[in-house]
């Protein structure tokens, strides 16, 4: 109805091929992306998270669509966000479960310990109640205007010259500690919603990581092509 643009249409539109379609490559793509970065960097049990979201997202393809709503944390304060908002607004509905969810939010956590600085900026956009409490279908819509913000922090930090916040010194054994406790829970999201042989989730892994550049290279062209 022309009420969004030709890309949000876009990257919001399944990859449909003889009756199989591909949901939000472009969210595949953006995690599959970090997990190669892991893996590179000796984070494989992490790698093994960030592969169980993006082949999960895979399994339960939903259209997803911009919806005109209020966006909002829920719980106990809902009462009072509901006050400070204004007109409705056009929203990317995203569905994820909340294990999903869950998931998402604790594998980036640690990809953001072992590879960058300045976690006072980067943890937040995980942890605000605006993220971490919408709903399971607005999350992935209020991580993204997160992340932006993020950014624009981060290069302003840049710009301004200000001394980067190093991690703290043992960063590589927390995260590869605590990429082990996702994997375990990345296993388990898997057993659930899968009803194969446990061994596939190795096998899948290994095929993915084998030759993870071009793998990469090819679902980018395959969403440029669409």
């Amino acid at each position: 109805a022309g009420k969004i643009s030709f890309f949000e249409h876009k990257l919001l539109l399944p990859l449909c091929r003889k009756g199989h379609c591909v949901c939000n490559d472009w969210l595949r793509i953006n995690i599959y992306e970090a997990g190669i970065t892991e893996y590179e960097n000796g984070f494989p049990s992490n790698a093994m998270a960030a592969h169980v979201l993006a082949e999960d997202v895979l399994a339960n393809c939903h259209r997803e669509s911009f919806q005109l709503r209020h966006v909002y944390p829920q719980g106990p304060a809902a009462d009072f966000y509901s006050s400070l908002a204004g007109d409705e607004n056009y929203f990317p509905v995203i569905h994820v479960s909340d294990d999903w969810k869950s998931l998402y939010v604790t594998w980036n956590m640690a990809f953001i310990l072992g590879e960058l600085n300045n976690l006072h900026y980067l943890f937040p956009k995980l942890l605000i109640p605006s993220v971490l409490c919408s709903s399971s279908e607005n999350f992935l819509g209020a991580r993204i205007v997160s992340l932006w913000i993020s950014i624009n922090s981060a290069l302003f930090l840049n710009y301004s010259r200000v001394e980067k916040v190093p991690a703290p010194k043992h960063r590589r054994e927390m995260a590869a500690a605590w990429g082990q406790i996702n994997r375990r829970s990345a296993e388990n999201l898997y057993n659930a919603v899968v009803d194969s042989d446990p061994s596939e989730l190795s096998d899948g892994f290994q095929q993915r990581f084998a030759r993870p550049y071009t793998n990469l290279a090819t679902q980018v062209i395959d969403f440029m092509k669409r």
